[in-house]
């Protein structure tokens, strides 16, 4: 009698930083079909390390075309997958100025692509068993500053939401679709599958590919070739890649996932404390790290100017965090410490060249002696 097929699962926005990793564990576990988009199968430096993860995988990865706003290909796409990662997101906008970012356009391509990924979900019958969206604790609390009328020291956890009125424009994009996608899942009267969302911190942790975790580099970056002379005071939660998609797997996974969100937060620090511990890492291998706090009178001034600080500085001196408790405690994933997150993101983007290697630089501790 013939073998039936494991499990086909489809991990949309293969080429980013989670994706690489869920795919890897996904090949690795040789228990599921694994299927990822991608926009365009033509770029050779985004899909051919996706084929490398785990070149004698027992199942090969199939990547598919997708693109989120376009709404015809998601069928084709989700066609015969049992399990859904919904990963794929818009990039932040790059811009220089106030007023340079589109909201209205931003917003609803985020959420066009979120219901598009859904409707394909829906219309597949009784075919997909579960989504995980990957959302943000965007959606959980309102920029660096967090909800307007909260304590500074207030703990977030999955009940709370931000505050859409003080949210920055990308900010309040991952808010409206995750909020699109409950509406849309709790309309389904027929056709309906299980939905859990995760709502990751800022995520650090090594690269796969140099073709991912551009947002997630950009800290690290700063500091290592030091772009700027000294850092904001703003609160910051921090989550492993690695943890990430344990508890993406485990909220695919679980039976008692169904219908939760799940905060992924590893342990809150803030930029100044980031910028030490990279400086502890790489000051005696050529790297001149900044750690003074930029005072906060100066960034008053600036934030008229440069949109990242105004979006920043309700942030400024405060210890807002996020509950790690439901990631825990139903999950079952304890996360690694962000020490180390942020060290190993520091090592990784050196390796993959993404940072210049300063002449005294001895390379991840592990790989010294080989």
């Amino acid at each position: 009698m013939a073998e039936s097929a494991p499990p086909l699962v489809l991990v949309t926005g293969a080429s980013g930083f989670v994706s690489t990793w869920l795919i890897k564990e996904l090949l690795e576990k040789g228990e599921y079909r694994v299927r990822g988009t991608v926009r365009d199968k033509s770029k050779e430096e985004k899909v051919k390390p996706l084929h490398e993860l785990v070149p004698n995988a027992k199942y090969p990865l199939e990547l598919v075309e997708a693109d989120l706003n376009d709404k015809d290909c998601w069928g084709p796409a989700v066609d015969g997958c049992s399990y859904v990662f919904q990963v794929a997101s818009h990039a932040p906008p790059d811009c220089e100025r106030e007023g340079s970012v589109d909201e209205d356009n931003l917003i609803a391509r985020e959420l066009d692509g979120v219901v598009n990924v859904l409707t394909a979900c829906a219309e597949s019958g009784s075919v997909v068993k579960r989504v995980v969206m990957t959302s943000s604790v965007a959606a959980i609390s309102s920029g660096m500053g967090g909800n307007p009328g909260r304590p500074d020291d207030y703990e977030y956890t999955e009940e709370d939401w931000s505050d859409e009125e003080s949210c920055p424009p990308f900010e309040k994009s991952k808010l409206k679709a995750e909020r699109a996608a409950w509406d849309f899942v709790n309309k389904l009267e027929n056709k309906k599958f299980e939905f859990v969302v995760v709502n990751p911190s800022f995520i650090q942790g090594p690269l796969l590919s140099a073709a991912s975790g551009a947002i997630s580099i950009a800290l690290a970056k700063l500091l290592l070739e030091r772009l700027m002379p000294a850092v904001p005071n703003v609160c910051l939660g921090i989550v492993d890649v690695r943890d990430v998609v344990a508890g993406e797997m485990a909220a695919m996974f679980s039976s008692d996932a169904a219908g939760k969100r799940f905060i992924l937060n590893g342990g809150t620090t803030n930029f100044q404390d980031f910028a030490v511990t990279v400086q502890e890492e790489f000051q005696t291998q050529g790297y001149n790290v900044p750690t003074s706090a930029i005072p906060k009178f100066i960034l008053w001034g600036l934030k008229f100017f440069v949109p990242a600080i105004k979006a920043a500085y309700p942030g400024i001196n405060k210890s807002t965090s996020w509950s790690n408790e439901r990631m825990k405690s139903e999950l079952g994933v304890t996360p690694r410490p962000i020490k180390q997150a942020i060290i190993d993101t520091c090592y990784s983007i050196i390796e993959l060249g993404l940072v210049a290697k300063a002449p005294g630089y001895l390379g991840p501790p592990e790989l010294r002696n080989n």
